[in-house]
């Protein structure tokens, strides 16, 4: 496996990027790129120079900018593969890893592990829902907003550094304000997908509302014939599935059914592979690298060789790190 990995992440006003992934994973075996999202692009010339000194060889490109929960999340890894396609050469697959991911083995031990899996896979992820339906089945009754409803109420807060979030308020009306405010919106996983969303890149702004009857019937009757599965975002992909994601086809069906679903980084990519597996087009290895694969786990850099001795034997990261260290130093005397 010639891999391209590809550290995502993002670059608040004035902070340095966090290369401690980076670093760990630095090996003439593969191409590395750090597709960041600079939320002021004046840090680029300084990131740059931080990285040709500390990672000569690396790759650093700035990322579209994007909206957390949105579909410019999915653009941005879209273009991350694009920008694989036409610049780099002599690649079969890239991985997909976040900037704040810890590693829970040596790099001697992760990349003969990750090789074997990918080689024989176009598509490395995991899934959380078994059957399509376990999802489809249960959206045909969402609150839903009338069609003759001429303003919609908003309140507006900041989830995080870098997100404002609108949110419609008759939405508290379905959901209890603690999952609205965590923007799970969910007891359950299908409920993430009863709303619908609008960003505006430009503010950092994603406004959640109910979705009208029309397109909660279009979004039904799509899903229940293409499926829809729910899994975490980083994944690997081979050279030839990454062809079909830069598609019209699966352009089309991203911009027509993803557009308005809530972080639709967690269910897109697994949502395409599942479609061409059945059509024998691409075969899938569901599995996530993950530790606690459908939570966020916040890990301390006290807490790796604790979490490393409980991980599966595929479970390569843990997820995130809440802390800088160096890791390397770490697992290379494990």
């Amino acid at each position: 496996m010639q891999a391209v990995f590809v550290i995502t992440g993002v670059c608040q006003p004035g902070n340095p990027l966090n290369l401690d992934l980076a670093r760990f994973l630095k090996s003439d075996e593969h191409q590395q790129i750090l597709w960041i999202d600079f939320k002021d692009p004046h840090d680029l010339d300084a990131a740059v120079a931080q990285t040709d000194a500390a990672l000569p060889g690396t790759r650093l490109c700035a990322a579209p900018n994007a909206v957390w929960g949105g579909a410019s999340i999915v653009s941005s890894m879209l273009a991350a593969v694009a920008y694989c396609a036409k610049n780099l050469t002599d690649w079969t697959n890239i991985v997909f890893c976040a900037m704040q991911d810890v590693p829970l083995v040596s790099r001697t031990t992760l990349l003969p592990l990750l090789s074997g899996i990918a080689q024989a896979h176009d598509y490395v992820g995991s899934k959380w829902n078994r059957n399509a339906s376990d999802l489809v089945d249960r959206l045909q009754n969402p609150p839903l907003n009338s069609d003759f409803l001429a303003e919609r109420i908003y309140e507006r807060f900041i989830i995080r550094g870098d997100t404002v979030i609108r949110r419609e308020v008759a939405l508290a009306e379905q959901f209890p304000s603690s999952s609205i405010n965590s923007l799970r919106l969910c007891n359950d996983l299908f409920e993430r997908y009863l709303p619908a969303v609008a960003e505006n890149v430009a503010h950092r702004q994603l406004s959640i509302h109910r979705m009208t009857p029309g397109r909660a019937a279009e979004r039904f009757a799509f899903f229940s014939r293409f499926g829809l599965y729910a899994g975490r975002q980083w994944c690997v992909l081979s050279r030839r599935f990454c062809e079909l994601l830069l598609s019209d086809y699966v352009d089309d069906i991203f911009r027509d059914w993803f557009s308005d679903i809530l972080i639709p980084d967690e269910c897109f990519f697994q949502t395409i592979a599942s479609h061409y597996t059945k059509q024998d087009k691409i075969l899938s290895y569901w599995k996530s690298l993950y530790f606690n694969d459908a939570q966020n786990y916040m890990i301390w850099p006290t807490q790796v060789l604790e979490v490393a001795a409980k991980r599966a034997p595929h479970e390569l990261f843990a997820r995130k790190s809440a802390a800088s260290a160096d890791f390397a130093a770490i697992h290379e005397r494990t």
